[in-house]
């Protein structure tokens, strides 16, 4: 199943938001996914800011780029718009919050904070779970 391969790819290495596109590329014949992944490669641990969730970011992204425009008119971006919303009344019901530390419990700013966060297994039980959360969110709207 997806869900369980962007645990797997979460294991090896990739972050959270390049996990979740990774998932989706195969969906996206005209899609280059090194550009993508490289697009995505500072977007974990919230931006590295301890901002919204990188897997939140991910689905955004692979959301934009199924429903997306390329132009900026309004008209373009509705059906995006449609299924963000879809996904973040699923991903509500499921998390109280959006940010890192909202999720995690953890501001992964402060370093004491991030090897916290990292004893505790947050990076390898609650962050991957989460991403394979996120995926099957996915699977329902797209």
């Amino acid at each position: 199943m997806e869900f369980e391969e962007a645990q797997q790819l979460y294991s090896e290495g990739y972050d959270c938001a390049q996990s979740i596109v990774h998932v989706f590329m195969d969906r996206f014949e005209d899609i280059d996914e090194a550009d993508v992944m490289r697009c995505t490669s500072l977007m974990s641990m919230g931006l590295f800011e301890g901002s919204i969730c990188g897997a939140l970011l991910g689905a955004f992204v692979v959301i934009g780029l199924k429903y997306g425009g390329s132009t900026p008119k309004m008209s373009d971006k509705g059906m995006a718009i449609i299924k963000r919303e879809q996904f973040m009344m699923k991903f509500r019901k499921l998390y109280k919050g959006t940010t890192c530390p909202e999720l995690t419990g953890f501001d992964v700013r402060i370093d004491e904070e991030n090897l916290k966060a990292y004893e505790s297994g947050i990076y390898t039980e609650f962050c991957p779970r989460l991403c394979m959360n996120v995926v099957n969110i996915l699977e329902k709207i797209l």
